[in-house]
This record gives C-alpha cells, sequence and structure tokens, in this order.
C-alpha cells in the first residue's frame, strides 16, 4: 500500500490488486470502474484537483465547507471518493484527521500495546471540555498525548458524536477503557462506548515524559490573557480548548500566568510551545503543567 501513498488519486489496476482490499467498502458500480482499469480521476471526473483549483487531497480533512454547496447525489460521489482515499493509504474509511501527516498514520506495535481509545456513542453536542471533564471524573488514568472529536452529522446518519483518546502509557488507556467497561464512565449523561482505535499508537518514550497537554504560560497581561493569546494561537495552528485557568496576577507588575489545558500535547500544546519560544521569547515563558487526567 504504501506506493501509493504519494498520489493515491491516480490510482488505477497495477501488480497489487488494491481495489480488492477495499471492495468491501464500496458500491459495486464503483468497483466495477476500477476492475476495468479505471483511476481514481476517471470515476470521479468532479474532484480533480486541476478543475475549480480543487485539491483532492486536502478535501480529505477540510471537507466541511464544500458540502453546503453540493447535491445530495454529489455529496454522496464526495463521500465515497474520500473513503477510497483513506482507504488506500491505509486508514479506516471513516476516518477524518490529517492522512498526509505520517505522525497520524497507524503504529507498527502490537494490539497489546495500542495506546489509543475509539469511544462512540457520545452526545451530539460533545466538545473538548466536557469529554475531558468526563475523564477526569472517572479517576486518574494517564497523561493525554492527543484527542479528537468526531461530531455528530445527522446529514450522514450519525446523530452521535465519536472520539479518540490516546495516551502516553498503555496503562493509561488501559484504565479508560476499564472505567467505560464497569460503567463509570459518563459524558453529558451518555454511557459510551469503547474499542481499541484501528490507527495504533505507541508508547510515548522516556524522552517525552516531561511533555503535558497543559501549558503554564506567564507574561504581561496585555499578552498573557485568554483573549489575546486564543487570537494569536489560531493564527498559528488548530486546536481545541479544554480549560483556560487563572493561576496568578501580580498587579503591581501586571505580570499574569495562565494554566492552558489543551484537547492534545501532540500538535497543540506543542506548536504552542514552540510559538512562543519562537515568536515570544523574552516576553513570555511557559513551562508543562500537570494533566488532570493523570
Amino acid at each position: 500500500m504504501a506506493q501509493y501513498a504519494s498520489d493515491p488519486y491516480e490510482l488505477r489496476r497495477r501488480a497489487v490488486p488494491w481495489h480488492d482490499q477495499v471492495r468491501d467498502d464500496l458500491p459495486t458500480w464503483i468497483v466495477e470502474e476500477l476492475r476495468a482499469g479505471a483511476s481514481l480521476k476517471e470515476v470521479f471526473p468532479e474532484m480533480d484537483p486541476n478543475r475549480n483549483h480543487f485539491n483532492a487531497m486536502r478535501s480529505v480533512t477540510r471537507d466541511e465547507d464544500l458540502y453546503d454547496s453540493l447535491t445530495p447525489e454529489q455529496v454522496a460521489r464526495k463521500q465515497e471518493f474520500l473513503r477510497i482515499i483513506r482507504k488506500c493509504l491505509d486508514f479506516s474509511p471513516n476516518y477524518n484527521g490529517d492522512t498526509r501527516n505520517e505522525r497520524n498514520k497507524s503504529a507498527d506495535v502490537p494490539d497489546s500495546q495500542n495506546t489509543s481509545v475509539w469511544l462512540t456513542g457520545l452526545p451530539a453536542g460533545c466538545d473538548t471540555s466536557m469529554l475531558m471533564e468526563a475523564i477526569v471524573k472517572t479517576g486518574k488514568t494517564g497523561k493525554i498525548w492527543a484527542s479528537h472529536i468526531n461530531n455528530a452529522d445527522p446529514r450522514d446518519h450519525k446523530p452521535f458524536a465519536a472520539a479518540k483518546i490516546v495516551f502516553f502509557t498503555r496503562d493509561g488507556a488501559d484504565r479508560l477503557m476499564a472505567a467505560v467497561q464497569q460503567g463509570r464512565f459518563r459524558v453529558g449523561g451518555r454511557v459510551p462506548r469503547a474499542a481499541w482505535n484501528r490507527i495504533k499508537s505507541a508508547t510515548r518514550p522516556a524522552k517525552d515524559k516531561i511533555h503535558s497537554r497543559v501549558l503554564i504560560i506567564e507574561g504581561h497581561i496585555s499578552i498573557v490573557n485568554k483573549e489575546s493569546l486564543e487570537e494569536w494561537f489560531k493564527s498559528k495552528f488548530e486546536f481545541q480548548t479544554d480549560q483556560v485557568v487563572q493561576r496568578k496576577y501580580n498587579a503591581r507588575l501586571g505580570i499574569n500566568v495562565l494554566e492552558w489545558r489543551f484537547g492534545s500535547y501532540r500538535a497543540q500544546a506543542e506548536a504552542a510551545a514552540i510559538a512562543i519560544t519562537k515568536e515570544l521569547g523574552g516576553k513570555v515563558k511557559w513551562t508543562h503543567g500537570d494533566d488532570p487526567c493523570a
């Protein structure tokens, strides 16, 4: 499968019959055209990245805004196209993350070492704050490496939300799984279901133990305040916030200290720390804080 990752949009029947590996997830008419030697470009001409400046690969993760302008038939075709792309890249056909990021691909570890939990049946309005609060209420599980919520989508017959929770260690994932199985884990009044995520993640190496999704940020209140930092972060990277907690404020010096709890360490708290160091160094300081889930 790896040999196709660079340009899956151009896939057609080759020495390795990749379509045989995805056919169970696709309508018969698509499989028949692919078996006949058609490429995805020929089966789905409207998805041509050179047509209307549409970027096929970017649409895998940024397609929400496009649905409003499509007919129901076009929506169905687009969804099937994206399912094929995800499957060809060795992701679940329903995966909503960034398939271009190598860090999102399944880790080569035994199932017994997988640290990623997949939750389904979450409330339709579930957000990062609600999810993290529910995890904290179950008791100490472990530090969270990454989280991602798939919102409910009634148009796609998905009345409930789903979420991926990746822990730093397998122990953390085991504790959450146990809480779900024992009925101790409730989110917005609902008892979700849990399974080991098909896209596996490995225990983080020892060097990552110092990291956390929580940052303690200190600096002058003109910069270090929730509104200003939130806008600045938005200009740098995508993120979700669990909570922002006021830790200290020195009125005489105007120095403010915030505890910013991101939804993930990976690509969120991690990105915030890098951005602060590179662009606000000398004005703003940061350290890792304790993850309340741990």
